[in-house]
């Protein structure tokens, strides 16, 4: 092999390597990589108002308090332990589901290298809103004997119903 030919392959493979390192090493975006990855493999058993096997994955909090990774460390990480398993029993996602693929272990990996990232205020758990209560105007009985405060309108409508004679009028 001429000596041009060596030193163009070197080259060549430096390219390579290199470019492969880079793509390792580019920072993980939460929101475009991360999420749809939990949300096609664990955030059906795992998220939500789920929480299969005790762990869920609705906040970084939760997942952390599971101890289920270990932040800078995915070789490290339980996470990462359970979907390159090639065990049946204790894989993740179970075996009746669709495995992780390589570049999607890629993507968790670096988010875990990179410090398990998490845009603020995001969850997997869903939104309910619930308006806030607001007082009503309840519809109020006819008065009786000359007594139009509501309260007592309320009051004498219950005890006539019940046929309760109504108390004498208590001096203030």
């Amino acid at each position: 092999m001429s000596l041009r030919f060596q030193l163009g392959l070197i080259l060549g493979q430096l390219a390579v390597f290199s470019s492969v390192h880079a793509a390792d090493s580019k920072a993980v975006d939460f929101a475009h990589d991360v999420v749809p990855v939990l949300k096609k493999h664990c955030a059906e058993c795992h998220g939500d108002k789920q929480s299969k096997g005790g762990f869920s994955i609705n906040t970084r909090e939760l997942i952390l308090d599971a101890d289920a990774v270990a932040v800078g460390k995915a070789e490290k990480s339980r996470i990462i332990e359970l979907i390159t398993s090639t065990d049946p029993e204790s894989q993740m996602p179970p075996k009746d589901r669709p495995r992780v693929t390589k570049k999607e272990q890629a993507i968790l990996s670096a988010w875990i290298d990179q410090g398990l990232t998490w845009e603020a205020g995001f969850t997997f758990a869903s939104k309910t809103y619930e308006p806030p209560l607001k007082p009503r105007r309840p519809k109020l009985p006819n008065s009786q004997q000359g007594r139009e405060h509501p309260i007592d309108r309320i009051l004498d409508d219950y005890l006539t119903k019940h046929k309760v004679p109504r108390p004498a009028p208590v001096d203030d």
